[in-house]
């Protein structure tokens, strides 16, 4: 068996005669299986060895179908031991790393291949392509991996060879991101153990990485997205790269809150509302000015529509749409102030587990309106909004006379008004007017009465 594998990789043989290689390929994977598992791992170097550089995808494939066979044999020396250190050279020589990328990337691969797909018609499967599924099964054949138990066992052995010194962190980090989201815990659990320890030395400030976690998350041409639970792990990885909110990905942050807003999965939702407000944090003026008013927008409708949602996600699109709007100032003092009047009147309207989250999403905005001057019709709709608010008595009363206390200055009639308002209603919502600068001991004669507040006599 040794001499037929060296004959396949022999150029001068092999590669001058095609019908040569072919009957060593059949033979070398036909008697593979009857060799003692001693002889079968003495052929792992000369196996791997140039396997990224066939230019036959045929011959490639089943090299790599062979190897899979091979390594629920492998077992692991020491971790750190002189043995373990070697097996890098003795495998993938430093002139020939390609070969140790070629397999790290179809590692990962397998590791997205779910056997559901010989159940489906179209026999697609998330984030893989047809061309990949193919070169995995052989062609679409079901006795690849039969019994299907076979795949579990194949993606255990290769987290036990990457996890060796035969790979570095680089190979094994997307093998193991994705086989730790495997719904079988034998595959997960280990995968997890290295993934932790292959994150240590990878920067998700690397353009690169950011680059396959989009790809992966998003697909690409030919390529669907990836499954639902490996989305919401890739998401939660963007949230802590700075490199994922530059003003390039803005066609991706609007594809990914598209993707949160319509999922039925709850946990990937929460994860894109977590990865907007990262985004409305990091991402520069230009980015958000640009992602604003359609995210904002966005967000709004799904608000006002899906009704159904939790308490715990409706509060995270409050607190989205909060950290955008803080950064976007300016859109929300148009003259209309559509974003400032859709909170107070969500904050009156939406169930009583998301008060406290709407009030802390006004707070944040007020904190942003705060540090502007209003002026001319602004100004005179922000107080015309307010005291709306206020005469309905209802929940956000409080709100709008903390923002009055804020937004109005001293001498403002409205505040004024505002303030008596408060008073007269007692508790907290007094004790917030007196805060605006009210004075009770004054007569309300001398305060004139704005025109917005001609209302109350009515």
């Amino acid at each position: 068996m040794p001499a037929l594998l060296e004959q396949f990789k022999d150029p001068a043989i092999g590669g001058s005669y095609p019908l040569i290689r072919n009957f060593d390929l059949m033979y070398i994977t036909t008697g593979i299986g009857r060799m003692p598992v001693a002889e079968r791992m003495d052929l792992l170097p000369t196996l791997v060895r140039g396997i990224s550089t066939h230019g036959n995808d045929h011959h490639q494939r089943t090299l790599f179908n062979v190897l899979l066979r091979l390594l629920p044999h492998f077992e692991p020396p020491p971790r750190g031991s002189s043995t373990d250190t070697a097996l890098r050279e003795q495998l993938f020589p430093a002139s020939e790393t390609q070969d140790a990328e070629w397999l790290a990337a179809w590692f990962a691969k397998l590791m997205l291949l779910n056997l559901n797909i010989f159940g489906q018609d179209d026999k697609s499967c998330p984030g893989l392509s047809s061309t990949d599924v193919d070169f995995l099964t052989m062609d679409k054949k079901k006795e690849t991996f039969t019994p299907w138990s076979v795949l579990a066992e194949i993606k255990v052995a290769v987290l036990k060879f990457i996890a060796s010194g035969a790979s570095v962190d680089r190979e094994r980090y997307f093998v193991a991101l994705i086989a730790s989201t495997d719904t079988n815990s034998a595959v997960a659990d280990p995968a997890e153990d290295v993934y932790k320890r292959a994150m240590a030395s990878i920067s998700l400030e690397d353009g690169e990485i950011v680059a396959d976690l989009y790809g992966l998350l998003l697909g690409r041409l030919g390529v669907p997205p990836a499954k639902l639970t490996l989305q919401t792990k890739i998401i939660g990885l963007l949230c802590k790269s700075q490199k994922a909110a530059e003003g390039s990905r803005r066609i991706e942050i609007e594809k990914i809150l598209d993707i949160g807003l319509e999922t039925t999965y709850p946990r990937l939702r929460q994860a894109v509302f977590g990865f907007m407000t990262w985004v409305s944090r990091m991402g520069d003026s230009d980015l958000t000015d640009s992602l604003a008013p359609g995210v904002m927008e966005k967000l709004r409708y799904w608000l006002l529509e899906d009704t159904a949602a939790s308490d715990e996600l409706r509060g995270y699109a409050y607190e989205t749409l909060a950290a955008l709007a803080s950064r976007c100032i300016h859109i929300v003092l148009e003259p209309e102030l559509g974003i400032a009047r859709f909170m107070f009147r969500q904050l009156r309207d939406d169930r009583g587990g998301v008060a406290v989250t709407i009030e802390g999403a006004l707070g944040v905005i007020l904190t942003g309106i705060a540090k502007k001057n209003l002026q001319g019709p602004v100004k005179t709709a922000m107080e015309d909004m307010l005291l709306d608010v206020i005469i309905e008595e209802r929940r956000g009363t409080g709100q709008a006379v903390k923002w009055a206390g804020r937004l109005l200055s001293f001498g403002n009639v409205v505040g004024r008004w505002v303030g008596a308002l408060a008073l007269g209603m007692g508790g907290t919502i007094a004790e917030e007017g007196g805060k605006g600068g009210y004075n009770p001991s004054k007569s309300q004669k001398h305060l004139s009465v704005p025109h917005s507040a001609c209302r109350l006599s009515r």
